[in-house]
């Protein structure tokens, strides 16, 4: 958060915060709780309402399949929401099969993927492949930045294009669209981050 800690920023405090360092269902049970899932759909649309205007991004905790508890995945709450979704992955040796497999998970859901983020070392062939075969309408690469603070951040945030020449704003503020109804029912890669409105 202390990277992204751009003027006017908003930063909601999550539903629910476990001390061990685990996907929500293991950290939920090692403190002695359950994750209320039915309540995740709610929150976010209490937090929307406040600040319609407001472009919000929730970072989920890991990849698509990664359980909330259970019965529930964290691709569950994505499908009962329905919102546009940034795929994050590593650049490297093994994305290719993560990637793609996070790909036709949210596809079989009826998910929009509005871009995917390739991070670390730009590897040029992995890159060219998961734009062929994905058909994602942006995909950006994130080299490693030195130093990791808010200036090589926004610098990179400046500069960002996608494969077809789209900055970030372009690709992640969009028109406010209507809000669906919401009702109830997260370190792997990749990893999902929603931006919303």
């Amino acid at each position: 958060m202390r990277l992204a800690g751009a003027p006017g920023s908003v930063f909601e405090n999550p539903l629910r915060r476990y001390p061990l360092p685990a996907s929500p269902h293991e950290a939920a049970t090692h403190a002695g709780d359950v994750l209320p899932v039915e309540e995740l759909a709610p929150k976010l649309a209490e937090i929307r309402s406040r600040s319609a205007e407001r472009l919000w991004i929730v970072e989920l905790a890991g990849g698509l399949l990664v359980p909330y508890r259970m019965d529930w995945l964290q691709i569950d709450w994505l499908q009962q929401i329905r919102v546009p979704l940034v795929l994050v992955a590593r650049s490297g040796l093994g994305t290719l099969n993560h990637t793609l497999l996070s790909v036709e998970a949210a596809r079989a859901r009826g998910l929009e993927l509005a871009a995917l983020f390739l991070v670390g070392e730009r590897h040029p062939s992995n890159e060219r492949t998961l734009i062929e075969t994905t058909g994602i309408p942006h995909v950006f690469v994130l080299e490693p930045l030195a130093p990791l603070d808010q200036a090589s951040v926004a610098k990179w945030v400046a500069v960002a294009r996608s494969h077809r020449g789209a900055s970030l704003g372009q690709v992640l503020v969009r028109p406010p669209r209507p809000h669906p109804p919401s009702a109830a029912r997260q370190d792997s890669n990749p990893s999902a981050a929603t931006p919303v409105r």
